[in-house]
This record gives C-alpha cells, structure tokens and sequence, in this order.
C-alpha cells in the first residue's frame, strides 16, 4: 500500500464512511507499520551518540554512525571493515608461519641438545663425554645451576693449582742455580711433577 492510499484510508476512517474492506484494509496498514516500526526500534538498540569523529568509537556509537551513514558512506564503511579483515587474515597467516619456524627452529636446538649422548652407567658416574652430556641434560634447571657452580669451583681450584706448580718450578731453578742444594732441587721438581700428574 503506497502512502497515498493509506492516507484516504485514514481519511474515510476519519469521516466514519469507511467500508468494511477499507476498514480491513487499514487495520493491515496500521499492523505493518507496527511491525516496521519494531524492526526499526531493534536496528536501533544499543546505540550511543557518536559526536567526536576523531575519536575511536565504541560498538554502540559505531551502530549511531551506521544507522545515520547515506548509503554511499554505508559502502564505504563496509569496504573499510572487509580490508581490515583481509589485513587481520593475512596477518594471522603470517603469524601462524612464523610461529611454525620457530617451533621446528626449538626442535633442532633440542635435538643438538641431546647429540651425542650416551647412556650412563648403572652407577650413575659418567665417565665419558657423551654419558656426561646425558646426565647434564637429565637435570633439573635447579641442578644444572648447582653443578655450574661446582664446574666452576673446580676450574678455580684447577687455576689455583697451576699457580702454585709455577711457584714452585721457580724454587726449584732458584735451588738449581745455587751448589749444594741439589737435593731440594730433586724434591722441588717431585712436587712439581705430581702437583702435574693430579693436573692431568
């Protein structure tokens, strides 16, 4: 029903010299605008004034903007949310790739890790380097951290030691090069040489 018509029903309805089929007929109209007017009401639900266009707007204030946009704007709307998914698309693609990289970069990293091991002895006292690799990564994070620390205490140790071979090789040219001492020289070099093979 266009406009007009709706408009001498309301008239003859008006008048009181509506016919049953008129009246019928504008009941209908009436109940279809009720029903227009509900569509409309939902596609404005939830809306919220959207008064700063340099601001980012929030879901309700972006439905202000659409429901008020000519259809021009609409398309152009429309067109600036499918580029932004398309964007979001490739960039998850991308990420999702890259995840995959360094997830097969993890797995070579570990298996380098665990190259050359060796099963350690019932014993538990790895007397090799790929039993020593094994036992290493077998610990925990908190293990590793103290036997560092020991790795570390014996390396000191170790440097303390080939301090004092060196200090005592210099005793014992001092010892040389003086006569009659020839004996303390012979002892000089013992401690010397076992001070080394403890080395070894």
């Amino acid at each position: 029903m266009t406009d007009d018509q709706l408009t001498v029903l309301l008239d003859r309805a008006c008048r009181g010299v509506a016919s049953a089929v008129e009246a019928e007929q504008l009941r209908a109209a009436i109940a279809q605008l009720q029903q227009q007017a509900a569509k409309a009401a939902d596609l404005h639900e939830g809306e919220e004034p959207y008064e700063h266009e340099h601001t980012v707007p929030t879901p309700g204030q972006w439905l202000w903007q659409w429901n008020r946009a000519t259809p021009e704007r609409r398309l152009a709307m429309a067109a600036h949310v499918l580029e932004q998914q398309e964007r979001l698309t490739q960039y998850t693609w991308t990420e999702r790739i890259e995840l995959h990289e360094r997830a097969e970069a993890a797995e070579q990293q570990l298996a380098e890790l665990h190259a050359g091991e060796q099963p350690v002895p019932s014993n538990g006292i790895p007397r090799r380097p790929g039993e020593w690799i094994t036992a290493w990564n077998a610990q925990t994070p908190a293990g590793r951290l103290q036997h560092a620390q020991r790795i570390l205490d014996v390396s000191l140790e170790v440097s303390a030691l080939h301090d004092r071979l060196a200090e005592v090789a210099k005793i014992a040219d001092r010892f040389e090069a003086q006569p009659g001492y020839g004996g303390y020289y012979d002892a000089a070099m013992d401690a010397a040489i076992s001070i080394r093979e403890a080395l070894q």
